[in-house]
């Protein structure tokens, strides 16, 4: 990711600025933290795959450990240092650094009094294990819109089109479990199987904020975000949002040709990955204010009346 004229973006991003397509859907309800750090070249990320050679692997890890080190080093710093250390807080990344925040989450927040103050975190695309949760302090998969001190993930996809069994060959290959599995301390045995017969990961709907199919009717599908605007992409009816379900390895949704603008450079094989945030960015918005409204309510709640 590349930093200019005060725009966040990179190779393959699917936008031009992810502080508007990205962050910008916490900002009405979260003061924004959002540190740069010295991320793996996206070719690296494919190292790691079963059987990978010894000295293959520790050069892997080398380059690794520098990045997910820069990503601790700013989480920690603003757990130390944030003004109010009772204020709660919620954690957003996608892709990489999704993937990287999982280890800072479990080394540094998990079992640890930062934790009271813990929301949740939203890790689009983050292709989490199942088997990496819960974790110390019952820090666990999210269960529901209101849930908290839980973990967010999805990896979108269009059902239909996109072949998860292709997510393991080409130069862009992608073993995830092999990639968490050194991220980790090698926390597992070796996985071999490539999708969809590997071993499960998270994947949360955020239309219901479980891994149940289809949309809370209460909330309804709020659209997908376009650069430089806040006037949001919808389909026609619902149809399109009652049909998203998630699988063991996969959020599957239907196409969103013609009415999502914007839906990434690698729409056309089925991969959603660049708009894991922008087609779901007006929902997760929603989602935040609520969840973190519900987190302080028992606070309000408890305190004497005022008179």
């Amino acid at each position: 990711m590349t930093y200019a004229k005060k725009k966040l973006t990179g190779m393959g991003a699917g936008t031009p600025d992810l502080m508007d397509t990205q962050a910008k859907c916490m900002e009405e309800t979260c003061n924004l933290w959002v540190p740069r750090y010295n991320q793996l070249g996206m070719l690296s990320q494919a190292i790691p795959k079963p059987g990978l050679a010894e000295k293959k692997e520790k050069q892997f890890m080398e380059h690794m450990e520098h990045t997910v080190t820069c990503v601790e080093e700013a989480f920690t710093y603003f757990l130390e240092n944030r003004p109010d250390k009772t204020r709660p807080f919620v954690i957003f990344g996608h892709s990489q650094g999704s993937i990287m925040m999982t280890r800072a989450i479990k080394d540094h927040l998990a079992g640890t009094e930062h934790q009271k103050y813990f929301i949740a975190a939203y890790l689009a695309g983050g292709y989490l294990p199942k088997d990496l949760l819960p974790m110390e302090g019952d820090l666990h998969e999210c269960t529901g819109p209101l849930d908290s001190n839980c973990i967010i993930s999805w990896d979108t996809r269009i059902e239909g089109v996109w072949k998860p069994e292709d997510g393991q060959t080409g130069a862009m290959a992608l073993w995830p479990h092999s990639l968490y599995r050194l991220l980790h301390h090698k926390y597992c045995e070796e996985e071999t199987a490539k999708d969809p017969d590997s071993k499960p990961r998270v994947q949360i709907n955020p239309l219901t904020w479980n891994e149940t199919a289809g949309v809370d009717p209460e909330v309804g599908y709020l659209g997908a975000k376009k650069y430089n605007s806040d006037e949001p992409d919808m389909p026609p009816d619902g149809e399109w949002a009652a049909a998203v379900k998630s699988s063991s390895h996969t959020l599957w949704m239907p196409k969103t040709d013609p009415w999502q603008t914007e839906p990434g450079p690698a729409y056309s094989s089925g991969n959603m990955h660049p708009a894991d945030v922008t087609t779901w960015f007006y929902n997760i918005k929603q989602n935040v204010a609520a969840r973190c409204a519900a987190f302080e309510a028992p606070a309000a709640e408890s305190e004497p009346n005022a008179e």
